[in-house]
């Protein structure tokens, strides 16, 4: 990072798993991420895109891809039903 933007603080919000960066002395230019140890939970919107187009190419992510569609549409139809009973 240039020096030109002055000093830098560094922060963690949660103990250390992620830390953000930032200038002390320049407000205008937001945080950025240095370091995060945390996994996400769930695929962003493009990694699942993109685990679809690669399905065409790879049948065993295709039947998984099936298997987790048919569980989702399983779950969905049964917390509908518990919703509509309440």
């Amino acid at each position: 990072m240039p020096k030109k933007n002055g000093p830098l603080i560094y922060e963690s919000p949660d103990g250390g798993d992620t830390v953000y960066a930032k200038y002390r002395d320049n407000n205008k230019i937001p945080r950025w991420l240095v370091e995060s140890n945390k996994q996400p939970d769930i695929f962003e919107f493009q990694d699942f895109e993109d685990c679809k187009a690669y399905a065409e190419d790879y049948p065993i992510l295709k039947k998984q891809l099936d298997r987790l569609k048919t569980i989702w549409y399983t779950i969905k139809d049964e917390a509908e039903k518990k919703t509509a009973a309440e």
